[in-house]
This record gives C-alpha cells, sequence and structure tokens, in this order.
C-alpha cells in the first residue's frame, strides 16, 4: 500500500545509494590511477584473485548471487538480503580493479543500494510488495549514483527486472525519489562521474543517421551474443577446474596476464575508459573490442568483481568507432550508438540506456539510441540477456 512511510524510506534508500555511490567512485578512481601508474601491480593480480575467490568462498553464501539476487528476491521477495553484500563487493570490486582485471563497477552501485535499502526491512514491518519496490528505488539509486544519470537510473530501477518494462506507478515513484536522492548526493560530493565525449549538433532525423544507428546495433548485438555465450562457457569450464571460487580465480588470472602479453598492450584491462573517449573523437581499431570482449569474459568467469557495464560499453563504443567510416558517420556518433546499445541490449534495459544516452550526449540521440537499442535486440535474440534471472511479464 502507499504510504509516506514508504516515500521516506525510499528518500532513504536514495541516501545510503548515493553515499555509497560517492565513496565507490571515489575509491574506483584512486584505484585505476594507482594501476595505470603501478603496471607492475598486474603481476600480483593471481593474488588479488586468491583474496577475491577467498573472500567469497568463506563469506559471502547467498550474497554470491549479485545481481541476479536482487531480481530474484524483487520478483519473489522470501529473504533479505545479507547485510555483507556491501562490503564484500566493495572491497572485491576494488582489489580487482587495483591489480587490473577486466571488469565493470555499475554492477557493484546497483549490488550496494539494493542491499542496503533492503536492509531498512530490519527496522520496519514491511509486506512484500512494500520490500519489492523498495529493492527497485535502492537499484535505481546505485545505477543513477553511478551514473550521473538520475532519469536512466529511475527506469533502470523497474526495467531491469524483465525482459521488456512494465510500468506501474508506485514503482515509478519510489524508483524515482531512490534515483534523484542517490543523484543530489554525489554531486554534493563532486563524485567523479565519467564523461565519455560530446556529440555534435543532430538533426532530429537523417536516414543516413538513421541506418547508421541500425547498422550499429545489428554489429553490436551480435558482439554482446557473443559475450554472453563465451562468458557463459568459460564459467562452465573453470567450474570443472575447482569447486572453490578462489582457484578459479587464482587461474583465470593468469589466462588475464597471458592475453594482456597476447594482445600486446593493456587496453583491455581495467575500466578502459580512456580507450572509449578516444573511440568518441577517432576511429578504433576494430581488434580492441574482441580483444576486451575475451578479457572481460575471462575476468567475470573466473570470479572477479564488477560487473559489465563498462566492458559492453568499451565494446560497444569501440566496435561502432571502428565502423564509423564504412557507415559515412562520425566516430562520436558511432561510439555512442554503441554505448547505448551495447549495456542497453545485454540487460534488457533499453530505455534506461537510450534515455542515458540523452542525458549524457543531448536529449536530440534519443530517437537513434532508441533505434539503435531496437536493431540490437534482432541479432541478440529475445531471450539472451546477462542477468538470467529476469523474466517476462
Amino acid at each position: 500500500m502507499f504510504t509516506l512511510r514508504n516515500l521516506g524510506l525510499a528518500a532513504f534508500a536514495g541516501l545510503l545509494g548515493g553515499i555509497t555511490s560517492s565513496v565507490f567512485l571515489f575509491s574506483l578512481d584512486w584505484a585505476a590511477e594507482k594501476q595505470r601508474n603501478e603496471p607492475w601491480l598486474l603481476w600480483l593480480l593471481p593474488v588479488a584473485g586468491l583474496i577475491v575467490g577467498g573472500l567469497y568462498d568463506r563469506f559471502a553464501g547467498r550474497a554470491a548471487g549479485g545481481t541476479n539476487l536482487l531480481i530474484e528476491e524483487i520478483h519473489d521477495p522470501r529473504e533479505r538480503t545479507p547485510g555483507r553484500t556491501t562490503p564484500l563487493i566493495l572491497s572485491t570490486t576494488l582489489i580487482s580493479h587495483l591489480f587490473g582485471a577486466s571488469v565493470g563497477r555499475e554492477g557493484t552501485s546497483v549490488q550496494m543500494g539494493a542491499s542496503l535499502a533492503d536492509q531498512l526491512s530490519r527496522f520496519f514491518r514491511l509486506s512484500p510488495t512494500d520490500r519489492r519496490v523498495l529493492l527497485q528505488a535502492g537499484s535505481a539509486a546505485g545505477f543513477a549514483g553511478a551514473l550521473g544519470a538520475p532519469l536512466a537510473g529511475w527506469v533502470f530501477g523497474m526495467e531491469v527486472l524483465t525482459k521488456g518494462i512494465r510500468f506501474r506507478p508506485i514503482y515509478a515513484l519510489e524508483c524515482a525519489l531512490g534515483a534523484f536522492v542517490a543523484i543530489g548526493v554525489t554531486r554534493l560530493s563532486h563524485a567523479p562521474h565519467t564523461v565519455y565525449g560530446v556529440l555534435p549538433d543532430l538533426p532530429l532525423f537523417s536516414w543516413t543517421l538513421t541506418l547508421a544507428a541500425v547498422a550499429v546495433g545489428l554489429l553490436v548485438g551480435l558482439l554482446v551474443r557473443v559475450f554472453i555465450h563465451l562468458t557463459e562457457a568459460l564459467a562452465e569450464l573453470s567450474k570443472l577446474l575447482s569447486s572453490r571460487l578462489a582457484v578459479r580465480a587464482f587461474l583465470g588470472a593468469f589466462v588475464v596476464m597471458g592475453l594482456a602479453a597476447l594482445f600486446g598492450n593493456r587496453d583491455s584491462l581495467g575500466l578502459g575508459i580512456p580507450s572509449i573517449q578516444s573511440a568518441m573523437v577517432t576511429s578504433s581499431p576494430l581488434p580492441l573490442a574482441f580483444e576486451k570482449l575475451v578479457a572481460t569474459a575471462t575476468s567475470i568467469a573466473s570470479g572477479f568483481r564488477g560487473g559489465e557495464f563498462i566492458p559492453l560499453v568499451f565494446m560497444g563504443a569501440t566496435a561502432a568507432s571502428a565502423v564509423s567510416g564504412l557507415l559515412a558517420v562520425t566516430p562520436a556518433f558511432a561510439a555512442a550508438c554503441g554505448i547505448t546499445a551495447s549495456f542497453g541490449s545485454a540487460a534488457r534495459v533499453p530505455f534506461a540506456l537510450s534515455i542515458f544516452a540523452a542525458e549524457h550526449f543531448t536529449p536530440v540521440f534519443l530517437f537513434y539510441a532508441l533505434v539503435a537499442n531496437g536493431a540490437a535486440r534482432l541479432t541478440l535474440g529475445r531471450e539472451a540477456t546477462i542477468f538470467p534471472s529476469q523474466k517476462r511479464d
């Protein structure tokens, strides 16, 4: 039932999500900078794998389910998410980045926001519906806080649950509160939100740009499809090698190090934000997208933590930028289409990512972002997703 108490809890969830996102972004900036300036840290990635895997083996329990656990609890609220989720995912994500694993960050922020919001149910008697909406508000807060995009976070909180959005007013209001309070906190703290680049002035409609958005979406959808299947296959393979996550992460670290040596560069490690920003300016080499795909699939399948958002954005931006000349569009336009279509299709959140693109680049880009996301879904297929817990309403 809708009450003022629910609104207060949603706002408090936004406050918690904003605080944790700010702490996380500042800490991650430090870890990423340290990794860039101290390249020898990569040689300790196997040790980091032992630590990350060991922490999850010893303490995670249900928290090992990550974002999928949150989605399951929102669909069918049964048991409060573990309170240790936030310190566990925060510490292991920072360790993963400090030593060079190819992982993201938004997944961590979403998990922290939602799990902290869920802890409020310890102090209030909440119905399953109340708890469900509070989890969604926390998810919206975490996503908005990490991206610096309140509207995208608002929609994400409603859309990520299903393979296709279903609007419910009670969800919308509390998700909006969570997202906007979180973004207010991150802005007050001057948290370092990423700026990927700028787009030149765009026409409201252009056949050339529309067809280019379709082509980029089709390409990115194929990339995402390969990424999902490769990650699943590598995860199954690693489980055959050992039942212990510490061992799997330890062995996977050597593969990641070997890939960096094989590629002859470290561009595919860490977040890779400079490569995304470069893709908005000049055409990227096409192999870079595939290098990131393999490095990320290996890192995630091995058990390193952080999520897939930034790596998918990297793949989409660099692959699209590489073919921009063939499509007769600027690298900036192609890369922007790749950015929105990558995670939008992989996580089944096309509206959230299209709105993010409009917030981040320009409102005029919203139409082209939706086109790119729609095309990506065609090649990705109806059921493929990085979140198997999603359901079709």
